[in-house]
């Protein structure tokens, strides 16, 4: 986090294709912002799996303080990463208008079609945007999943609809069990876990929702 943008971007209307990121930090087209307006962008691409990245965004991955996105569109398919979201993966204090998610995302802490983990923010509005991605987390106890927003505070939905299916599970390899063979095969299972799923946010801590629809399978 010590190299930050704290410009603005305006795209334009244009389209970045073939993003390809695979760095273990901080994996979106922004890395780490403090602040700014970026508007007018397209954006295709991949964050593979074998990335795990702490912060996953399409557009951003982590912004460090209040940012504005207005009319961006993210095609960024995410492989598995700790907050992962459509336009950012982990945000304080940031607006996101008339945005769009048309990818799917895998996350293992907290994964929202457009922001994954909005933690002690101000507030967070996110106006008129849609989810068209399906969202899955793959992780331990104490995940959060939405089509919107994985997990978030003082967070505020207006006029946006999720369409993506949100799904969570676990697929664990047991490696050692009594009387296990010498050469054994590996054996899967899924098991229950606590996870916070939803529509539109995982979890919510504090905000409101205003003329929003759900319209993904949970």
């Amino acid at each position: 986090e010590e190299h930050q943008f704290g410009g603005s971007f305006d795209g334009d209307n244009h389209t970045i294709s073939n993003l390809y990121i695979s760095s273990a930090t901080n994996a979106g087209l922004f890395g780490v912002v403090s602040g700014g307006v970026y508007k007018k962008i397209t954006i295709q691409g991949e964050i593979p799996s074998s990335a795990n990245a702490t912060n996953a965004g399409g557009l951003i991955a982590y912004a460090t303080a209040a940012c504005s996105i207005d009319s961006c569109t993210s095609s960024v398919t995410i492989g598995k990463g700790g907050n992962v979201g459509g336009i950012i993966g982990s945000a304080i204090n940031v607006t996101i208008c008339n945005c769009s998610n048309k990818t799917n995302i895998i996350g293992i802490t907290c994964a929202g079609g457009m922001v994954g983990y909005a933690p002690n923010t101000i507030v967070t509005r996110i106006e008129n945007c849609i989810n068209y991605g399906d969202i899955k987390v793959e992780g331990d106890a104490g995940c959060y999943i939405g089509g919107i927003l994985g997990h978030g505070s003082n967070c505020n939905f207006i006029a946006t609809i999720n369409f993506g299916k949100v799904t969570a599970s676990e697929l664990c390899e047991f490696t050692s069990y009594p009387g296990k063979p010498a050469n054994p095969q590996h054996y899967y299972a899924t098991v229950s876990i606590t996870i916070y799923v939803g529509g539109l946010a995982g979890l919510l801590d504090g905000g409101r929702s205003d003329g929003c629809v759900n319209y993904g399978k949970i």
